[in-house]
């Protein structure tokens, strides 16, 4: 199913379909958390970007998103750029899979939450997944209680391919929730999702 919501609200922030014309805020939000982001983020270790190299990948990511491939989205408090957030094909044909980042200055807000949830409901109720996803590192304590929260279930832990600084297998959890199990949470509604222009709901 193709994805046509193009800005969600949920609490007191604007998930929007990311903008070429915004590379500079881009880069200044990826250059504040650059470090922040190195141990969790493999596209980290690519920071910084040239301005034209921004421009590129935002390309890429809105051309992905009309592909049906992978949808980007920019977190937004108050018009001003506060995270992104991933939302994934690439587990298999009934799945998609959630990734987000929050500016390391808005941390411990319920933001990141808030919005896995608001992706959760886009997954499974505008895009038919059976099987959501949430993978995490076990060492980001703080992400990996994310999915929890939204009652998701953890799947497997198992070890990837690249090693941490040290030489040691690095890992992941894989958080799931089947459509059956989703379940509404009063203190994230309401959610308000806006298709594009000339699409009805």
């Amino acid at each position: 199913m193709i994805n046509l919501v193009q800005t969600i609200t949920v609490s007191d922030l604007q998930l929007r379909q990311v903008d070429i014309t915004e590379a500079a805020t881009f880069n200044q939000f990826f250059d504040r958390n650059r470090e922040y982001l190195r141990p969790w983020l493999p596209g980290a270790v690519q920071e910084p970007h040239t301005l034209e190299q921004r421009r590129k990948q935002l390309r890429d990511w809105k051309g992905s998103f009309y592909l049906d491939q992978k949808y980007m989205y920019g977190v937004y408090e108050n018009s001003i750029l506060i995270g992104v957030l991933y939302l994934f094909r690439r587990q298999g044909a009934g799945t998609l899979e959630i990734g987000y980042v929050i500016d390391q200055n808005q941390a411990g807000k319920g933001y990141a939450t808030a919005c896995a949830y608001a992706l959760t409901r886009l997954g499974i109720e505008h895009l038919a997944a059976e099987k959501m996803y949430i993978i995490c590192d076990p060492e980001n304590k703080a992400s990996a209680r994310i999915p929890e929260k939204l009652g998701y279930e953890l799947e497997v832990i198992e070890r990837r391919p690249d090693k941490d600084e040290s030489g040691k297998r690095k890992k992941d959890m894989k958080w799931v929730l089947f459509r059956e199990d989703f379940q509404h949470l009063e203190k994230y509604e309401p959610v308000q999702f806006e298709l594009e222009e000339g699409w009805d709901s």
